[in-house]
């Protein structure tokens, strides 16, 4: 991400002894060159399809997370914890998509997902 967009800002903030990696512009959203790159998400390694994801929708201005706030960024919304290094979606990924939980491997097979 940061060769497509050099002036993005990612840093690792600690918060409660963990660590998080996020990424802004320090700029408003409409106010970002953005470019034709292509960001793909796959979310299971064995069978899933690849996403293409329009990076632009994975971004929302400082106003839309907290309309207090008066800096005027540009926030990309997937982040990543550390220690484990798992990939948050969140709630702006969920707006544009449909996810499905299926659940038949346990029904069928008593897996558990837990």
């Amino acid at each position: 991400m940061k060769k497509v967009y050099p002036d993005l800002d990612c840093t690792i903030t600690n918060y409660n002894s963990l660590s998080r990696n996020s990424c802004v512009f320090e700029k408003e959203c409409d106010q970002v060159s953005w470019q034709k790159a292509p960001f793909t998400i796959q979310l299971d390694d064995s069978s899933s399809t690849p996403l293409d994801i329009d990076v632009r929708k994975l971004f929302v201005s400082s106003a839309e997370l907290d309309p207090k706030l008066e800096n005027k960024y540009c926030h990309f919304t997937v982040t990543n914890d550390a220690p484990d290094y798992k990939w948050v979606l969140g709630a702006i990924f969920l707006r544009q998509y449909y996810v499905v939980f299926d659940m038949t491997p346990e029904l069928e097979q008593g897996l558990s997902y837990f």
